[in-house]
This record gives structure tokens, C-alpha cells and sequence, in this order.
């Protein structure tokens, strides 16, 4: 083997060895997106300009109000629940979207909640105390009073509703049942340990 042969391997065999490319991070899939005042609706849209923007997502259906009513509505993406939204829409003849719910196994959020919050978890969003109404009746777990904090408006001029229910629905302990307004700090309403059970973005 030439002089020339030998030398060549041995630079070969002392360079350093070069190291493999870099394999680029895929970003995740975000878990869930956020209801604002103008996403993914606004107040102006109707059912045509929802269809138009997201085609046979947007269905037209009856949705379930308070006391048994039934409000005309949309929902988007009926058939994914993860990512199912209710839209209201007005009664006159514009029919515009009135406010958008968030229910089910829905994971959008609302003003940084999601389905499922506690008690603690929306005071320290809303920074103060807040109170709701008792449970077992048509407007039962609403939040009805969040005492100026950061939830009484959301960026854009709307406002979040909240809906709680115990966990288990059926535990009712006494005094926080029926046409009451509880304070957040309640003992008895801590012990049901509720969630929250619905949101609503709501102009």
C-alpha cells in the first residue's frame, strides 16, 4: 500500500465524526382554542356569512334553552364533540348570533376557562370572590354576580356566563339547592365540589 493510501486513511479515521441532522420539532396540536368577542363569530354574523365561512360545519338546529325552550341556533362541528360549539341567534328577523355556548366534552375555553374548572380555579381568574345561584331548578349554578373582577368583560365588550353543577350532579347538600345565591367561599358549596358545567361568550 503507497505512502499516499496510508495517509489518507489515517486523516480519515482521526476527523471527527460528523453529527447527524437535526430533526425538527413538530409543534403539537393545540388541546384547545379560545372563544372571544370576534372569534370564531362576531356579533354582525348571521347563519349565511357562519355557512359561508365554514361550510357543512355549520348546521342549522334547534338548541336547548331554559324552562324546555328550544332557541334557534348553529352548531358547529356537531359530529366532533372535542370541538362542538353552540351558537345562538337572535329572535328578530336578522337573526344574528346572539352569544356562543361551550357544553359537553367541548375543550374550547372561554376568558381562560375550561369545562371542568372548580371553584378556586375561576376565582383566581376572575381575581375576586364571585357568587351563583343554588342548584335543582332552571337557572341553577349560574354564576350571577363576579363583584367587578376580570371576568365581568371580556376584551372586545362581551361578557362570560357560568354555569356550575356538583360533582356528582345528584349531591345537593343541604342549603345550596333551589333559588339561593351562595358566595364562592361557601363551605357547603365547596364540599359539592363543583365544576363548571357550561360557558357562554355572550354580546
Amino acid at each position: 500500500m503507497s505512502r499516499i493510501v496510508v495517509l489518507a486513511l489515517l486523516a480519515a479515521l482521526s476527523a471527527p465524526a460528523q453529527a447527524a441532522p437535526a430533526k425538527r420539532a413538530v409543534p403539537a396540536k393545540p388541546v384547545s382554542q379560545a372563544v372571544t368577542c370576534s372569534l370564531p363569530v362576531g356579533p354582525k354574523d348571521t347563519f349565511a356569512t357562519v355557512r359561508q365561512r365554514f361550510g357543512a360545519a355549520a348546521v342549522r338546529d334547534k338548541i336547548a334553552g331554559a324552562e324546555g325552550e328550544e332557541l334557534d341556533g348553529i352548531v358547529l362541528w356537531p359530529a366532533d364533540p372535542a370541538r362542538r360549539l353552540e351558537l345562538i341567534l337572535t329572535d328578530d328577523q336578522a337573526h344574528t348570533v346572539s352569544s356562543v355556548r361551550i357544553v359537553g366534552q367541548s375543550r374550547w375555553t372561554a376568558g381562560g376557562l375550561r369545562l371542568g374548572d372548580g371553584l378556586a380555579r375561576v376565582q383566581q381568574v376572575n381575581g375576586k370572590p364571585f357568587k351563583l345561584y343554588g342548584f335543582g331548578w332552571n337557572y341553577g349554578g349560574y354564576v350571577n354576580e363576579l363583584a367587578g373582577g376580570k371576568l365581568d368583560s371580556l376584551p372586545g365588550g362581551c361578557n362570560l356566563s357560568i354555569r356550575f353543577e356538583p360533582s356528582p350532579m345528584d349531591d345537593y347538600p343541604n342549603g345550596i339547592s333551589g333559588e339561593v345565591t351562595l358566595a364562592s367561599s361557601d363551605a357547603r358549596l365547596r364540599a359539592a365540589r363543583p365544576v363548571v358545567a357550561e360557558l357562554s361568550v355572550r354580546w
